[in-house]
């Protein structure tokens, strides 16, 4: 079970770089894993199990902390702003650059969205292939690559995209 939660935290966030505390996007992406416990183990009160239901053990895990933390572990450099996740019926689930377009749908596109995107070809291809690479421009920023790779829980799956400046990557072969 996971949810999608729509309200901005409202306190301050530690940034990924200079650790200084500042106003970061929130994170509208938390997991809830609930799980049921049953008595299914015997002791002297309770010498026969009786499967009897006795309560549920639960743990949610905030999208945005947990990817922030692992970013700091690979590698110290990279900011959560190129990472997104987007599911596969098209609508953008955690974004930190661009708050406003968490939630919505690229199949639902409006004038707003052209301030931006001169199309979501790459969207489209990104939702094709599932896995690999893709290369897009947004308008105002230079080319980017951008590696996707599946995520899967239960019956929902995802496509996480971490990008960066075209570039930057390709100077690593010049």
């Amino acid at each position: 079970m996971f949810q999608i939660e729509g309200t901005p935290a409202s306190k301050p966030k530690q940034s990924l770089k200079t650790g200084e505390t500042e106003n970061l996007p929130p994170s509208y992406f938390k997991f809830f894993l609930p799980m049921p416990l049953y008595q299914d183990a015997s002791d002297k009160k309770h010498p026969k199990p009786s499967g009897k239901f006795i309560g549920v053990l639960s743990l949610a895990i905030d999208l945005g902390r947990f990817l922030a933390d692992q970013l700091l572990f690979a590698d110290s450099e990279m900011s959560l702003h190129q990472v997104w996740i987007i599911d596969r019926d098209g609508r953008l689930l955690f974004q930190t650059e661009h708050r406003d377009m968490v939630l919505r749908n690229i199949h639902k596109k409006d004038e707003s969205c052209n301030q931006c995107h001169v199309s979501f070809e790459y969207v489209e291809e990104i939702l094709r292939k599932k896995q690999g690479t893709a290369e897009y421009h947004v308008r105002g920023s230079p080319k980017k690559l951008a590696a996707l790779a599946p995520m899967a829980f239960g019956n929902a799956s995802w496509i996480v995209v971490v990008n960066s400046s075209y570039d930057q990557v390709t100077a690593l072969w010049k």
